[in-house]
Formats: structure tokens, sequence, C-alpha cells
């Protein structure tokens, strides 16, 4: 289980990074499934046991930002 966990960090900066500002809204359900992905991954971080609570603080901050770069483009896409 500590290898699963101690990877989960990595997956979840891989799908942030996959996800840029700027996208175009034919990108939006791409982005949603990152984020989906993101979501998953931090559950399973976050379980008792799982990871040190560092890691889980900056997953929940990572989590957060790829939250907000999706709502922001479902916001900028939202009259088009």
């Amino acid at each position: 289980m500590q290898i699963q966990a101690a990877s989960l960090p990595v997956l979840l900066v891989a799908v942030l990074l996959g996800g840029c500002a700027g996208q175009p809204c034919g990108d939006l359900a791409g982005l949603r499934a990152e984020r989906d992905e993101a979501r998953a991954a931090y559950a399973r971080l976050v379980e008792p046991g799982s990871a040190a609570s560092e890691l889980t603080a900056k997953a929940d901050e990572d989590l957060h930002a790829l939250d907000r770069r999706v709502f922001d483009l479902e916001q900028s896409c939202a009259g088009r």
C-alpha cells in the first residue's frame, strides 16, 4: 500500500500539469476527466494510513487548483 500511496502525488502532479489555463472550450471534457481522475487518486491518498499529512495537504492544494481551472473554463465557455 505504501508504494501506491507514494505514487499518488506523482499521479496528481501529472494530471494537474496536463490541464493548463487558456484551453479552448473543446478541451473542457478532457479537463473534467483529468479532474475526476485526480479526485479519485486523492480519495485513495487520504484513506487512513495511506500517506503522510504533508503529502495529503499538498495533494489537497493541487486538487483545489485543478477544480478552480475546470470551474474557470466552464464559466468562460458557458456563453459560447
